[in-house]
């Protein structure tokens, strides 16, 4: 548990000003957003009219039991187009519901916001982040179940399936919806959200511009106002997590414990339909004879007397949830007072029991109806679940309802005359629903097989998800199926090897297989559709070994750590899988008595640890632009200052010589090496751009001491070679373009030298034998 009264002490940074009439608001900062919002303020977007969508036809009865009618189709909203989302929140309002149109020309934006809908991600989750008068962001954390004194109280990131492509284009007007993302990264977004509670324009531009993918429907702005309105505070060192730096929280108690009930709460997310917009109201025009209601789903039931006859008028009347706009329909209901009708059956799906519906989308398991509470359960009663089997399993009956969207089962068990009992949910990819297609025979999530399902490999903890079938044992990513040689590759066709994960890397994508014996590595290189094309392998303990940890976030070992990547001398820096705390051997890296995490700078990754002339410093990269921050430690490892200097700067080369890494990943620790820029021969001849030195790959020339490119006035080194065995140096002569060529030792130290002319037949053989054109008149020779 943090300590409470970190958040209290930072109160004052972020607490809102009290204002006449009893309204809480931020004092406002200057900021470059001002500049911006000249233009006119935009409201969300209102429904203008609610609409007759499909007459409800002429009904006549020839039972006196009830009959239920869908509502689900006759009544639309005008002018909604696109999918609608539901946000239940815990608003303290009446009416706390926001909905959200999504807009047409952000597919991916799209596709990727409703992946989260329609797995449950954002139910249950907090609005982290608040900004008065611009924004108010949520979908990154999980909403606490505990009180702040208590265990499993922070706020947990949700888990994320990836980024999307960024979809600028669309205006950040108040009252619209954008995915956030990383700064400078304009294809960093993933699961997380803002609304524009202003018209923040410069979105528009800024970080490739903001994906602006839907808007507020109807009244939706008074909650997300209302949400954004709640007092903030700097939570940063409580929950040790830099997101949470402007939190909103409901009315903080005395004890300075923040409750589960302060955090501004997602209850619910779900794609709902046109019908779900609208509240509805029934009457008969003789209820003596007919009656008319609505059941627990929404539909309409209509319960005949048995006696009555003759025609009777129903009127029902849709209201918008959105604009308080009505439509209404009047029908007729024929009642002859005679005894039922037999049903005509049509199979919905026929292995083993057949699940029928008859021509009123009543369901029957043959030929007895399905019932709960006494009434005939209905195709399409239930939003959003299709019935998609019936069947008797170990002498206990069952109906099968699956989910549209996510795929998932809906099982209800049923009694011996087939009337409901109980249900049992289970997600597309658990056992739970493998067993379920294997005891129904129906392949409900249409992957080619009957029984398998998708199964985690367990160690896999990175930012890509390895499964594996475990019907068909093969591998996926997602549903790409990873193959070899056109064939498909599977966790078991490599004796005493597992595949533990795969990781995009620096862009290339790679699988990763653990030899059972020894512990190490065979990675495969991947193509683009995650095809085999080479493999490369490392044992335990090397550098690769730690460098592969990093990369595909897995503790391949089972030490618990893994290594920084690309820190492999001295002091070795490495981070907990789980916490995610800096340690240096056994000691946490600390800063004002709380841990360093390897992630809790966003833009910043750890590169190093080092001990330079007895001072501890830790080494921070600048993901954007390469830049260091070297934080001085104390001898305990804790943070005492720092200093930052960037790529290209002698402090960074000396930087690089310190910590033994190549953070410009210029293929040297330390200043860079330039070519020669004539040599075109076989020997490379490079200086350093900081001492000036001459090299011949790793070895330094010499003359007694370490020669370098301007220590001959007026003579410009041009070319290095190994000719007939022997090697030599060729200094250029500025003005005259004569020729000094130095021989050299097998070291590359001075031995003698020879010089000759322009035009002269040394001078020739010389540019043959070098590849050099020294004369530059457009001829070798």
């Amino acid at each position: 548990m943090h300590a409470l009264s970190k958040l209290f002490e930072a109160l004052h940074l972020t607490r809102r000003v009290k204002h006449a009439g009893g309204h809480y608001r931020r004092r406002r900062q200057t900021s470059r957003r001002s500049s911006f919002l000249s233009c006119e303020t935009l409201e969300s977007k209102q429904l203008l009219a609610a609409d007759l969508a499909q007459a409800f036809a002429t009904i006549e009865l020839d039972t006196t039991d009830p009959v239920t009618v869908a509502i689900e189709g006759k009544f639309q909203e005008d002018t909604v187009s696109g999918t609608v989302v539901k946000f239940e929140t815990n608003a303290p309002v009446s009416d706390s519901d926001i909905y959200i149109e999504l807009d047409a020309n952000t597919p991916l934006t799209n596709a990727n916001f409703l992946s989260y809908v329609n797995n449950g991600a954002y139910d249950n989750t907090i609005f982290h982040r608040s900004v008065n008068d611009f924004v108010l962001q949520g979908g990154g954390f999980t909403a606490p179940t505990a009180d702040a004194n208590q265990p499993s109280s922070d706020p947990i990131a949700i888990p994320t399936t990836g980024t999307v492509q960024n979809e600028p284009g669309n205006q950040n007007t108040r009252g619209t919806i954008a995915m956030a993302k990383l700064g400078g990264q304009p294809d960093s977004a993933t699961s997380q959200f803002f609304f524009n509670v202003s018209d923040n324009s410069f979105l528009d531009s800024d970080n490739g511009g903001y994906t602006q993918f839907g808007q507020v429907l109807g009244s939706g702005m008074t909650t997300v106002d209302l949400l954004n309105d709640t007092v903030t505070y700097n939570a940063v060192d409580y929950y040790a997590n830099t997101a949470l730096a402007e939190l909103p929280l409901y009315n903080v108690s005395a004890d300075n414990i923040v409750k589960a009930q302060d955090f501004e709460t997602i209850t619910n997310a779900d794609v709902v339909t046109e019908s779900d917009l609208m509240t509805y109201v029934v009457s008969s025009s003789d209820s003596a004879k007919l009656t008319a209601s609505f059941d627990g789903n929404g539909d309409l039931v209509l319960t005949p007397n048995a006696s009555a006859s003759g025609s009777v008028t129903v009127t029902v009347t849709a209201t918008s949830k959105l604009d308080n706009l009505t439509a209404s329909d009047t029908f007729s209901v024929q009642l002859n007072g005679g005894g039922p009708v037999a049903p005509v059956l049509t199979a919905i799906e026929s292995n083993g029991v057949v699940l029928n519906q008859d021509q009123n989308g009543l369901l029957y398991a043959g030929d007895i109806a399905l019932t709960s509470n006494g009434n005939i359960l209905r195709f399409g009663q239930l939003s959003g679940w299709t019935p998609i089997g019936a069947e008797t399993v170990d002498g206990t009956n069952y109906l099968a309802w699956q989910r549209s969207g996510s795929g998932s089962i809906s099982q209800w068990q049923m009694d011996a005359n087939w009337a409901y009992e109980s249900y049992t949910a289970f997600s597309s990819g658990s056992p739970q629903f493998a067993q379920f297609e294997t005891s129904f025979n129906i392949d409900a999530d249409s992957d080619g097989s009957v029984g398998s399902f998708r199964q985690q490999v367990s160690t896999d903890a990175g930012l890509i998800i390895l499964d594996v079938d475990t019907g068909t044992r093969q591998l996926y990513v997602g549903d790409v199926a990873l193959t070899s040689g056109g064939n498909p590759i599977r966790d078991n066709q490599l004796g005493g090897w597992t595949p533990i994960g795969a990781e995009t890397v620096d862009g290339v994508n790679y699988l990763a297989w653990k030899n059972n014996s020894n512990g190490s590595i065979s990675r495969w290189q991947m193509d683009a559709n995650w095809a085999y094309q080479d493999f490369s392998s490392f044992a335990d303990g090397t550098t690769t070994f730690t460098e592969f940890e990093w990369d595909f976030r897995i503790d391949a070992d089972g030490d618990s750590r893994r290594s920084i990547r690309g820190d492999t001398s001295g002091v070795l820096l490495q981070s907990n899988f789980t916490t995610r705390i800096l340690y240096v051997g056994d000691v946490a890296l600390t800063s004002g008595d709380n841990p360093i995490r390897d992630n809790q700078l966003g833009g910043w990754t750890p590169i190093g640890a080092e001990t330079v002339v007895g001072v501890n410093y830790l080494a921070w990269k600048n993901n954007s632009n390469g830049s260091i921050s070297r934080w001085q430690m104390d001898a305990n490892w804790a943070y005492q200052d720092f200093s930052s200097f960037s790529a290209g700067t002698g402090a960074f080369a000396q930087f690089e010589s310190d910590f033994g890494v190549d953070a410009d990943n210029d293929g040297f620790v330390g200043p860079s090496r330039q070519a020669i820029t004539t040599d075109t021969g076989v020997v490379a001849l490079e200086v350093d751009t900081a001492t000036r030195i001459l090299y011949v790959g790793e070895t330094a020339l010499t003359s007694g001491s370490p020669l370098r490119d301007n220590q001959l006035g007026g003579w410009t080194p041009i070319a290095a070679e190994t000719v007939d065995g022997v090697n030599y140096l060729a200094w250029r002569n500025n003005a005259t373009k004569s020729i000094s060529r130095w021989q050299m030792d097998a070291n590359w130290a001075y031995e003698s030298y020879f010089a000759f002319s322009v035009g002269s037949s040394a001078y020739a053989e010389f540019e043959i034998a070098f590849d050099v054109d020294a004369d530059g008149n457009g001829v070798t020779g």
